[in-house]
């Protein structure tokens, strides 16, 4: 099981979505921490909640996004931010 670091979802994320960024031709890199997956066409509203689970599955985790800013669950950064810091790891 991957740690769940910023970092990792950060790079999780970037290569689940690497498709569509190079489609917009933005290299992983260069997508910077206030990057609106949401605005920018990334992904759609229901795409919100596909990465969300994708996330929890990914790194065992449980997220409650209840205390989540709205603005900021679909921003690359504070998104990978509040789920480094507020995910439940899942019993074994």
């Amino acid at each position: 099981m991957k740690r769940c670091t910023t970092e990792n979802v950060r790079e999780f994320l970037l290569k689940k979505y690497s498709s569509a960024l190079a489609s917009r031709s933005l290299a992983p890199e260069a997508v910077s921490d206030n990057f609106d997956l949401l605005a920018e066409g990334i992904i759609d509203s229901l795409g919100v909640l596909d990465m969300v689970g994708d996330v929890e599955r990914e790194f065992s985790v449980q997220l409650d996004m209840e205390h989540i800013d709205a603005q900021e669950l679909t921003m690359i950064g504070p998104f990978c931010r509040y789920v480094a810091q507020n995910a439940k790891e899942l019993p074994a």
